[in-house]
């Protein structure tokens, strides 16, 4: 256990978890751009030090690919390219980063090089929404050694995540259109009460979108990426009403511009039958209901034939598990929640590093702009998960 004297004051770098006092402090949110300089796994300062004192920090190119994929889920959807790309322009080391490493012991001939650290090398990527296979290269990265060592750990933390839910959502979308992404039946991104934090947040909707999501529950992310905000009701509201067809009312009256009604609070039938009854009450046009639980197949084939009954053949069915699709025809595919621990095909991805000498350097590779890799292009097997194969978006 540390003794007082070397517990961190709240106001000393790194010590963002212990206010003055010793008193618990505001978390100050996310890295910026600049400050992900650090975001860095400590033995990549370690080799870079080392390649420094000893001369070494020629021409090297690092490619980051999947060494192998379940046999299932055999090709992805490459996204992340973008925020990754801004990230390395924006790459600093200020004075405070400077002096936290030069505590931590690391030597002048490596802050001397950070001080000055500016990318200066070529990245050559796959486009985002581009299908790739195990073995190929999503992003290739030709600069110095000590540069190209430096970039490894962001380069990953942004591709490999990204590209696990973009090739995740792709499979939803087909899944939901019947192998067609253009079937007009529609997925939605619901995921920030169960994404990994606020960047998580905002990339599962901006990556979800490049796999043909049509819009997202999360506000901010609508707002950034000029996506289109969508959303229903809870289960909260309905609740807050004496009855279940009272809420739907009070819905359909505040919010004739939405009327999608959550039908499962209760009794998933008998709430089709108060959405129609509610929409009959007020006058005010149904346009769909939303199953959240239950055997949504069995549920969207009962609540089809009820709207169709009802006159409602127009009221679309939105479904929120990607595991049950509800095949009723007119029916919106559903609203995708990804959890923690099933969110995306496992990457098991890796940065492997091959040198070059400057003479067989490649001249025209890419650049920070992103070019799209010129690399052998396969037609992919049918998935068995999907039976299909996306395109290119």
């Amino acid at each position: 256990m540390a003794t007082e004297a070397q517990q961190p004051r709240g106001d000393e770098p790194g010590s963002a978890g212990v206010g003055r006092g010793g008193e618990p402090a505001d978390d100050p949110g996310l890295l910026s751009p600049a400050e992900t300089a650090l975001l860095i796994d400590l033995y990549e300062l370690a080799m870079s030090q080392s390649y420094l004192e000893r001369g070494m920090n020629g021409p090297a190119v690092f490619e980051l690919f999947v060494r192998q994929l379940p046999p299932t889920r055999n090709w992805l959807l490459v996204a992340g390219l973008g925020p990754a790309l801004r990230l390395v322009r924006e790459m600093r080391f200020a004075d405070a980063e400077l002096d936290y490493l030069e505590r931590i012991g690391f030597r002048p001939a490596l802050l001397r090089f950070l001080e000055g650290f500016r990318f200066s090398g070529e990245i050559a990527a796959m486009p985002e929404g581009t299908v790739a296979f195990a073995g190929e290269p999503l992003l290739r990265v030709t600069a110095p050694r000590v540069e190209a060592q430096l970039l490894e750990t962001l380069l990953l933390n942004q591709i490999n995540f990204q590209t696990a839910i973009a090739s995740k959502a792709a499979r939803i979308v087909l899944a939901a259109g019947g192998g067609d992404p253009d079937s007009g039946r529609c997925v939605f991104d619901f995921s920030p009460r169960r994404d990994h934090g606020v960047d998580a947040a905002m990339k599962v909707a901006r990556a979800a979108a490049i796999a043909g999501a049509v819009g997202t529950s999360n506000v901010a992310a609508a707002m950034r990426y000029g996506l289109v905000p969508v959303g229903t009701m809870a289960h909260s509201y309905v609740l807050s009403f004496a009855d279940e067809r009272a809420a739907f009312r009070a819905f359909l009256e505040d919010m004739p511009h939405n009327t999608i009604l959550l039908v499962d609070t209760y009794d998933t039938i008998e709430g089709v039958r108060n959405a129609i009854a509610a929409a009959d009450d007020t006058g005010v046009a149904l346009m769909g209901i939303r199953l959240d639980s239950g055997d949504l197949l069995s549920l969207s084939r009962a609540a089809r034939r009820l709207l169709d009954e009802a006159g409602r053949q127009d009221a679309v069915i939105v479904a929120r598990s990607p595991g049950s699709w509800p095949r009723a025809r007119r029916s919106i595919a559903g609203v995708w929640a990804p959890s923690s621990a099933r969110a995306a095909t496992p990457l098991r991805s890796v940065a492997s590093t091959s040198w070059l000498r400057t003479s067989r350097h490649r001249r025209g590779a890419g650049d920070l702009s992103g070019s799209a890799l010129p690399t052998r292009r396969r037609s992919p097997a049918p998935s068995r998960s999907t039976g299909a194969t996306p395109r290119a978006r």
